[in-house]
């Protein structure tokens, strides 16, 4: 749904600078996680692909190189969260 709001020309430059730090952001915290170790094989991604919230395919850009589950339909709430359990055990290296 696109909003048609009038904005003005501060407006679109506070975005755009709102903007621009935000990938700065991203870009130092990601740098600070990797540098501590926490790369992507030390995620277990589980999404659906019928969340209606999140793109399920930025998630699985996001987070290439991880373990990555993608179920079939669901929703947001993570319909199928049930049946990952044991491989979320097995992968936080818990006793099962």
């Amino acid at each position: 749904m696109v909003l048609a709001i009038p904005l003005s020309t501060e407006d679109v430059i506070a975005v755009a600078e709102f903007r621009a730090a935000l990938r700065t952001f991203l870009r130092k915290t990601e740098q600070t996680a990797r540098s501590a170790g926490l790369t992507p094989q030390r995620y277990l991604l589980l999404v659906e692909t019928g969340d209606e919230v999140l793109d399920y395919r930025k998630a699985i850009a996001r987070y290439a190189g991880a373990e990555q589950v993608v179920t079939q339909g669901g929703d947001h709430s993570l319909q199928s969260f049930a049946e990952h359990l044991p491989r979320v055990v097995r992968f936080a290296g818990l006793p099962h």
